[in-house]
């Protein structure tokens, strides 16, 4: 396998996001798009919430940002939040702008990529109010899984029909154990669901699958190595596409094979998934080794979808506690050729 690498300034210098964790991206086509997050100040004492919301389109080794105007309706300031591509509409929901908060933030926002207007969203139904849950979308349904509360771990399923614009809390056959900053990817009509904190210094490395169409949950029984316990990790579904990684608006292009290969994140990331996809793969993270101790991962694993096992593709010593990740798929593909950029601040 190939492996060059690349130092690159964007051919069009327009205004860059500022470092940032805890924000949200989709990726549609050959353009990622982020909204919100926080950052600290020097002294990592203070914290500040973000509502800008960027483009970067990308074309190979080049890229380009564009800052998007906030037409209509936009979501407040926040960070931690959940966004969703469906057909040409970003979905926008949760988050916080308080560090103490103990519930999301309320209302369902979409951005429409074609009129580029934001609009805020009146649904009906019981709508979810926590904090460090995934939400994913199959057709017209928006998933929403987990998270926590008030101090509540959940392992509640909630659904939205987005054109009804109606929450629904779901029963299932089958539960899932109550999480939180797990992860999620949907291949066809099942989401897969690995790791998050079951409550303080409690990490999880299990996998889950719910069968939207039954509304199931089952576990696989899976072989090989397991990826460590672990939270904030990057879960994408993937076959022959390019992986984008984002670290505080550094970037790593990825181009995979069937084999897939990923490089670099940890902590807050970011879901997106291939729905024809027959590949997970797990990559970074956090957990603790110790009680008080956090440690972060730099490791990719590898999850088959039709023979259920686990492959250890890399692991690398421990990289810098870092936070503020994001990772999507890029729709190009080249075979057995990996390609990572790393752009230096500008």
């Amino acid at each position: 396998m190939a492996i060059v690498e690349c130092s690159h300034s964007p051919t069009i210098r327009r205004v860059s996001p500022l470092s940032r964790f805890g924000h949200a991206a989709t990726v549609k086509e050959n353009e990622i798009f982020f909204f919100g997050g926080s950052s600290f100040d020097e002294d990592d004492e203070h914290i500040t919430y973000h509502g800008d919301f960027f483009k970067l389109a990308v074309h190979g080794c080049k890229m380009y940002w564009m800052r998007m105007l906030l037409d209509g309706h936009a979501p407040p300031k926040r960070a931690e939040h959940s966004i969703c591509l469906h057909n040409n509409q970003l979905y926008v929901y949760g988050g916080k702008n308080d560090p103490s908060a103990e519930y999301c933030l309320p209302g369902l926002y979409v951005y429409d990529i074609g009129y580029q207007k934001w609009e805020y969203l009146y649904t009906s139904g019981m709508a979810p109010s926590t904090l460090g849950h995934t939400m994913s979308c199959i057709d017209d349904m928006l998933y929403v899984l987990g998270g926590y509360v008030k101090g509540e771990i959940s392992n509640q399923l909630y659904m939205l029909h987005v054109k009804q614009l109606i929450w629904t809390k779901l029963t299932t056959c089958g539960s899932i154990s109550a999480r939180y900053n797990h992860r999620a990817a949907v291949i066809s009509d099942a989401i897969y669901i690995f790791g998050g904190c079951a409550g303080k210094d409690i990490w999880l490395n299990d996998l889950h699958i719910l069968d939207t169409s039954t509304l199931t949950w089952y576990q696989p029984r899976v072989h090989g190595p397991q990826p460590p316990p672990r939270a904030y990790h990057t879960m994408l579904a993937d076959r022959n596409k390019v992986i984008i990684k984002i670290i505080h608006f550094r970037f790593a292009v990825l181009y995979t094979s069937e084999q897939g290969i990923i490089a670099n994140i940890a902590n807050e990331v970011l879901i997106l998934a291939d729905t024809t996809a027959e590949y997970l793969y797990i990559y970074g993270g956090a957990s603790n080794s110790a009680p008080h101790k956090r440690i972060t991962f730099n490791d990719l694993h590898q999850y088959n979808t039709v023979t259920h096992e686990w492959t250890a593709l890399f692991t690398m010593p421990t990289p810098i506690n870092c936070f503020s990740l994001a990772a999507g798929i890029i729709q190009n593909k080249i075979d057995n050729v990996l390609d990572v950029l790393q752009v230096s601040d500008w």
